[in-house]
């Protein structure tokens, strides 16, 4: 009923399969770690932009000391530069 061949190659599979299952687990580990390196950097990169956005404007307000004569001059407004990062 059972050949030699089938039988050697039944025996090759049984030896070859955890060997490969081996292989598998170690670069799926890897893939993994890095996998999530590559999330931390994405979730920062969001967080960072999302603080950029929601940044209060700034009141600006000084008084112009031009240098060509002329009088000075009331300076007011709204900045989105925080001097403050």
């Amino acid at each position: 009923m059972w050949s030699k061949g089938m039988f050697a190659c039944i025996l090759l599979l049984m030896i070859a399969a955890p060997a490969l299952a081996e292989t598998g687990k170690a670069a799926e580990s890897a893939s993994s770690v890095t996998d999530q390196q590559a999330y931390c950097q994405y979730l920062t990169e969001q967080a960072t932009a999302r603080r950029d956005l929601l940044l209060t404007p700034s009141a600006v307000a000084g008084v112009t000391q031009p240098n060509t004569g002329l009088p000075m001059q009331l300076v007011w407004g709204l900045s989105s530069v925080s001097l403050t990062r």
